[in-house]
């Protein structure tokens, strides 16, 4: 059986959310931590106007998991795993 981790990371840490049994389900939970990384990014550089904010603003704008790239900085990422008995 497969399931989809979902979190975010960055050079230092990895978060692991949620744990999810389908693909849909799985792409949900990462729409939702993407868009609050946006949120926190606002939240935390909305008093400096430089290009590193607006670098990864951009970055995060990506909506495909597979195409995302945020690194050094947080990313929302989705792992497929196959289970053992």
């Amino acid at each position: 059986m497969k399931v989809y981790l979902v979190g975010s990371n960055d050079c230092e840490f990895t978060d692991t959310r949620y744990v999810c049994l389908s693909k849909e389900t799985a792409l949900k939970r990462w729409e939702e931590i993407r868009k609050e990384l946006i949120e926190r990014n606002i939240e935390v550089w909305k008093n400096f106007d430089n290009v590193m904010y607006a670098r990864i603003n951009k970055n995060l704008q990506e909506t495909n998991p597979e195409k995302i790239d945020n690194y050094l900085h947080e990313e929302p990422f989705i792992y497929e795993m196959e289970t053992e008995e």
